[in-house]
């Protein structure tokens, strides 16, 4: 896959799919965009944990990203859906039978829930991160290319290690292997919650999993359902532990994604240049003020919230020199239902859920299958938002709340 193909619009699902081959157990390459490695993950349980402990989790889970690099990607993906109905035996007591309905019929109604977890971790090669007109201008010969995307994709597994084995100390992360991770990826993309068989490895995965027909446009459908993404813009200035874990009240399917494109100390210093030099030509007094004081011929005082932005900017400077990790954060809440009122009817209820907890979200229309696109493990590229955040406001956001779910 070029990296002109990868900006290419294309109606077809499979070619918007990143997915390749396995090349190891659990481990699937990328069609040459990169490499990703799959997790079930839990988070502590509130009913079982004290607020201080599932702090002390958060503080692991966030000090796991100093293993990570450029390049790689941290993804995690929160299901809600309706508990399968347990397969009960016949009793020969008629009140016993009676119970065993009654609780039937409840989960038929759908008032037991399922949200499973998974974590994605996913190296992007240097083409990906770049822009794609300095790809254009580098010449590359496959045997070179070859050699040195091996080498990468060993060096990006070594890191995956790493973080697993620090993050482990917080949360639990279980690797899937190549069957549970095409199973994974078939229901993120699709919706189907089957136990579907692997393809052999001569099959391209994005062909398999992309087989499904889905209608674009301002409201996105797929598999019966209609799907409303809701984009998470800004929230709090301080986040607390399991934010995005309040979501889960609603009462229908979602999916929750959360993406963390970490950036390095180099790109992140000059991320912080390029926005000091904006604020420190932005004048907010307007042109009155600076004609006032010119003719006055006096120094004019500097703007008070220029001040607080530029210091607002050392401090992070500071924490980046400190160890602190930082990236992009893009955050999509995907609202699936059967009925098309229903779902707009839960946008609405979701977005004032996260009015009320300070988190500001809008629902996505014009660009809805792009978030979308996002939403799919290994895709970093589409609904990038820029808005850079630490490793401790995305802990924050995605430790989830893990309940008792029954023996």
């Amino acid at each position: 896959m070029s990296i002109m193909q990868l900006f290419e619009r294309s109606g077809a699902l499979p070619d918007v799919l990143p997915y390749g081959s396995f090349i190891g157990e659990g481990i699937c390459e990328l069609r040459g965009l990169g490499i990703m490695q799959g997790f079930r993950m839990r988070g502590p349980s509130p009913e079982t944990y004290s607020p201080m402990e599932i702090a002390l989790a958060r503080d692991q889970l966030a000090r796991a990203m100093v293993h990570l690099n450029a390049g790689d990607m941290v993804q995690f993906i929160q299901h809600r859906d309706p508990a399968p109905a347990p397969k009960i035996k016949q009793s020969p007591y008629r009140a016993a039978n009676l119970v065993h309905q009654e609780l039937l019929e409840q989960f038929k109604a759908e008032h037991y829930w399922l949200t499973p977890c998974e974590l994605y971790l996913t190296h992007q090669y240097e083409t990906v991160v770049k822009s794609w007109m300095e790809a254009l201008m580098v010449t590359r010969r496959t045997g070179q290319v070859q050699v040195r995307e091996e080498a990468l994709a060993r060096y990006a597994l070594q890191r995956f290690d790493a973080y697993e084995n620090s993050a482990r100390a917080g949360v639990t992360l279980e690797r899937m292997d190549s069957t549970e991770m095409f199973q994974s990826l078939l229901r993120c993309v699709t919706y189907h919650d089957y136990p579907a068989l692997l393809p052999g490895p001569e099959v391209p995965l994005n062909e398999v999993i992309g087989a499904e027909r889905l209608v674009g446009g301002y409201a996105p459908y797929i598999n019966g359902y209609h799907l409303r993404p809701i984009v998470i813009t800004l929230y709090p200035t301080e986040t607390v532990p399991q934010t995005l874990a309040a979501l889960q009240i609603d009462g229908g399917r979602l999916t929750i994604s959360a993406r963390f494109i970490c950036m390095d100390t180099h790109g992140f210093q000059a991320e912080l240049q390029n926005k000091k030099r904006d604020w420190n030509r932005t004048d907010f007094r307007g042109w009155t003020g600076v004609i006032r004081s010119w003719i006055a011929r006096e120094k004019p005082e500097p703007n008070q919230d220029i001040v607080d932005q530029l210091a607002e900017l050392d401090t992070a400077e500071a924490h980046a020199a400190s160890g602190q990790t930082f990236g992009w954060r893009t955050a999509t809440v995907i609202v699936r239902d059967e009925d098309e009122e229903r779902a707009e009817l839960r946008v609405r209820d979701i977005i004032n859920a996260c009015h009320s907890m300070g988190i500001m979200a809008r629902p996505e229309d014009f660009h809805a299958l792009d978030a979308v696109f996002g939403s799919y493990p290994g895709n970093g590229w589409s609904n990038k938002r820029r808005p850079i955040v630490t490793a401790d406001n995305f802990a924050d956001l995605v430790m989830p709340a893990s309940h008792w779910e029954g023996a």
